[in-house]
């Protein structure tokens, strides 16, 4: 019989994330009955229906055993974040929960009921988390909520930055002829569907991040 084991879940705090991620949580635990999983919930002071999902399922007794929900405390000032560009709100919240996440994980493994902790799964926009798995001496898993194409798409910009020097915070629509050649993608990608996070430094740099942290991890 195999030993039991503990999952922790770091999701980013959007709906379509969140949801996604309780519902992978749910697929891994029923289909591994030694398996459990805490989700550790960062609230959005932007998004009332993350709000009312997160306190939904952390009000309400578990419909599953083995899966358990943990509110971080919110962010301190919230209002600050108001002064951020969109592409770094997200950035500063889950930076934020480092330490909450750090003694959220020490609470629940310091308990003599706790079964061991295999690792960590956290959201594609969670990376920064992967340093928290460390100290713990466990692995991460990056959860990729988007598909394999858009997948390969950011890990193709990360090597064109690295590799060819371009810098996709230069592009803007008057570039919208150029097309890019993505391997995950059959026909050649126009600079006109990038996502606009693309075209500023601030985006860049944080999708930067992400992707270089992806490339060295488990997706």
């Amino acid at each position: 019989m195999k030993k039991s084991q503990q999952l922790v879940f770091v999701p980013c705090p959007g709906m379509g994330h969140l949801a996604a991620a309780v519902e992978f949580a749910k697929l891994l635990i029923n289909h591994h009955p030694q398996l459990s999983v805490t989700v550790l919930i960062t609230r959005s002071p932007f998004d009332p229906n993350v709000d009312a999902y997160a306190l939904s399922i952390t009000s309400s007794p578990s419909f599953l055993e083995r899966l358990h929900f943990t509110l971080l405390p919110p962010h301190p000032d919230p209002t600050t974040l108001q002064t951020f560009h969109p592409s770094s709100v997200t950035d500063s919240l889950i930076e934020n929960q480092i330490p909450n996440v750090r003694y959220a994980v020490s609470k629940l493994t310091s308990s003599p009921d706790s079964p061991p902790l295999a690792g960590f799964v956290v959201d594609m926009f969670c990376t920064a988390m992967i340093d928290v798995a460390n100290e713990f001496g466990v692995p991460a898993m990056v959860f990729f909520t988007s598909g394999a194409g858009y997948l390969g798409f950011k890990l193709h910009l990360h090597t064109l930055r690295e590799r060819d020097n371009v810098d996709t915070s230069e592009l803007s629509w008057e570039d919208s002829g150029t097309e890019f050649a993505i391997p995950s993608y059959e026909n050649p990608v126009p600079v006109r569907v990038f996502p606009s996070l693309f075209w500023t430094r601030s985006g860049r740099k944080a999708f930067s991040t992400m992707r270089a942290k992806l490339r060295k991890q488990r997706a």
